[in-house]
């Protein structure tokens, strides 16, 4: 049985894990244009995980993580969220979204069952079906190739 529960974009949260302000205030515009209920934006992993497992934890439905983040980087967040062994925790879709395109930046995440490995800049198209794609319950186990993530 998976733990994964399909819900509509409307009917959902996503939490933005992006410090840089512009890229965090376009790709809500794009979450946004593609019909996502609420977005939550943090600039670290330390408040996300706030988020996630603080005091004032939020019900969150999918994270898009950068991986280049001040402090504690994203690949780090993304192994201690699936190292918790919380049910929710290990069932959370993730999307990556980053400017790195090598693949040992991939391979340092694919282990923890990410549903999306984007590369910056993508399309509102790219992102929105990245997202589906890993509420859905898919995940990703081959490096992008980015030329075809950037068309």
């Amino acid at each position: 049985m998976s733990l994964v529960q399909t819900r509509p974009l409307k009917d959902s949260t996503i939490l933005l894990i992006e410090d840089e302000r512009i890229i965090a205030e376009h790709v809500t515009r794009m979450l946004s244009r593609a019909g996502v209920g609420k977005i939550l934006h943090v600039r670290t992993a330390e408040e996300a995980w706030e988020k996630l497992f603080g005091k004032d934890r939020q019900a969150i439905h999918c994270l898009i993580v950068d991986l280049i983040l001040p402090g504690v980087n994203g690949a780090t967040l993304i192994q201690k969220l699936r190292e918790t062994k919380q049910p929710a925790a290990l069932a959370m879709p993730i999307v990556v979204l980053t400017g790195r395109n090598d693949v040992n930046t991939f391979k340092s995440v694919s282990p923890y069952r990410i549903g999306a490995y984007l590369i910056k800049p993508c399309s509102d198209d790219q992102l929105r079906k990245a997202v589906e794609d890993a509420m859905g319950g898919r995940i990703v186990s081959t490096a992008p190739q980015p030329t075809l993530l950037n068309k």
